[in-house]
């Protein structure tokens, strides 16, 4: 039997026994979240991690120069969505009525017979332009691929989704006629919010001009499509192959956005026997563009927001850049160019 004095000191020993035990158990709690805390953060790291990775391998979210990256062309849809029934777009230039363009060289009218200002026909194959009624636009011609054609101010080249409406994995070549075409500077650019950062413009004049012919020239073939994949490389095989004449291609290639508007300038490179031309980097991806242009000492950047979301001030060679996604190139001198 316990003395009072025992259970008094018995009954003291509970609550001190049970407080040590809440305090070890708040210290484990605590020990817990911190490597529940850690684990949460490694595995952030993680996925940031193979995010950049992801980025800079696909040059972007988007797969091309187009929704968040290179390729960007996420808007492309809404580019897509002036065509009515089976007339092409009407401010599409060498497009057919059933949306696919022609490269027999004997000139195509426009899918855009009402389009406004009437940029008349592209002639591939005859280094002259044909057709009537082009009012009010400035012309592009090429000077050594046979290509020309009379285009509306402000016009483009602009690359597209592929057949399947993705960013890869498609089939080489222009199934649709509008991965790779001509247009006008689509509304959907002009938009404030369209993440434009500067336009690089070519400081010799001829050789903004055979850029532009090739790019006519690649507008007008359909076995030069869209791709921001493993095929984005297959348009310069074939360049190449067939002495840098774009009219000449007659095999399937494709190329994205960033890819097909480097090339344009590497082929001048070798058609005016330019060498810092020649020795462009065309695999790079969208953000490396501004360093690698600048560094031939023939381009210069121009940072006014005049030159962006609008084709007007532009002119013909000049490469419109959204360092995150999309490159595209004007054709055509813009209403004001400056």
């Amino acid at each position: 039997m316990s003395s009072k004095k025992n259970r008094h000191l018995e009954v003291n020993t509970i609550p001190i026994r049970h407080q040590m035990n809440r305090g070890e158990l708040q210290r484990r709690i605590a020990r817990r979240r911190r490597i529940l805390a850690l684990i949460v953060v490694l595995l952030v790291l993680v996925a940031a991690g193979a995010g950049y990775a992801y980025y800079k391998w696909n040059g972007g979210f988007g797969f091309g120069n187009t929704a968040f990256g290179n390729a960007v062309e996420a808007d492309s849809a809404a580019g897509n969505a002036t065509d009515a029934g089976a007339e092409a777009e009407a401010t599409e230039v060498g497009v057919s009525s059933d949306g696919t363009a022609d490269g027999s060289g004997d000139g195509v009218t426009a899918g855009g017979s009402e389009t406004s200002g009437g940029s008349g026909s592209v002639a591939s194959g005859s280094g002259t332009a044909s057709g009537s009624g082009a009012t009010g636009g400035s012309s592009a011609e090429a000077t050594s691929t046979g290509a020309s054609a009379d285009l509306d101010a402000g016009m483009i080249f602009n690359t597209q989704k592929n057949e399947l409406g993705t960013y890869r994995g498609g089939t080489e070549g222009d199934q649709t006629g509008k991965e790779a075409r001509l247009m006008k500077y689509p509304d959907y650019y002009v938009d404030s919010s369209y993440p434009w950062s500067f336009v690089l413009r070519c400081t010799d004049e001829k050789v903004r001009e055979q850029a532009v012919a090739n790019a006519v020239a690649a507008a007008e073939n359909d076995h030069i499509g869209y791709d921001s994949g493993d095929l984005r490389m297959t348009l310069w095989d074939q360049v190449v192959a067939n002495d840098y004449d774009f009219s000449k291609i007659s095999v399937d290639c494709s190329a994205n956005c960033v890819t097909s508007a480097l090339i344009f300038y590497k082929a001048a490179g070798y058609q005016l026997g330019i060498e810092e031309l020649q020795n462009i980097d065309i695999s790079i991806h969208v953000w490396d563009v501004n360093e690698t242009l600048l560094a031939t000492g023939l381009f210069e950047q121009k940072d006014d927001a005049g030159y962006l979301h609008t084709s007007d001030h532009g002119v013909a060679g000049d490469l419109y850049v959204a360092e995150t996604r999309h490159v595209m190139m004007q054709v055509s001198d813009g209403v004001e160019p400056w």
